[in-house]
């Protein structure tokens, strides 16, 4: 079930994931994606791109929800996108939800990814020229563990949307 709060619902409306398109992914994520995912040994679910370049530790989390997110987030591109802020924000949101929609479509090769979730979250940049900034990370809904994120409207700072693999 796709969960979004207000913000996110007032900047994508009631069907974000319909604006999801291969060509708003650029060639840079592309890559990311191609490699496809991984069930590591403990159970985390990883996207090899992102594994293979992860330089921390696995010890310092307490569960692979914990670590999968970390492995797997992803600040989004945006250097190439234009200056008009609505504009900007719209084509910077397409971006991000396209990228995730299309690494969750390609983990349905792997086995024991059917709670495998996305989120992506648009926020103000700390910089100071302020923007909205991006970022997209997976994790793996167990039963186990609680969930990376469990109420969406808990988060008032940012826009937030969170989807599986099952919603696309």
């Amino acid at each position: 079930m796709i969960r979004m709060n207000t913000p996110m619902r007032e900047l994508a409306g009631d069907r974000p994931l319909d604006m999801a398109s291969w060509e708003a992914v650029p060639p840079s994520l592309r890559t990311l994606i191609d490699p496809g995912w991984v069930i590591e040994a403990d159970g985390a679910c990883l996207l090899v791109a992102l594994r293979d370049g992860y330089h921390g530790s696995r010890a310092v989390f307490a569960d692979a929800t914990g670590f999968e997110a970390s492995v797997n987030g992803l600040g989004i591109p945006d250097r190439d996108l234009g200056a008009e802020a609505g504009e900007r924000t719209r084509d910077l949101f397409v971006r991000a939800v396209s990228y995730a929609a299309f690494a969750l479509t390609r983990a349905e090769s792997t086995t024991a990814t059917g709670g495998l979730t996305a989120v992506v979250s648009l926020s103000n940049s700390l910089e100071e020229e302020p923007g909205v900034t991006a970022r997209v990370t997976f994790f793996l809904e167990r039963d186990d563990e609680p969930s990376l994120v469990e109420d969406v409207d808990a988060y008032r700072e940012e826009a937030l949307l969170v989807f599986r693999r099952s919603d696309l």
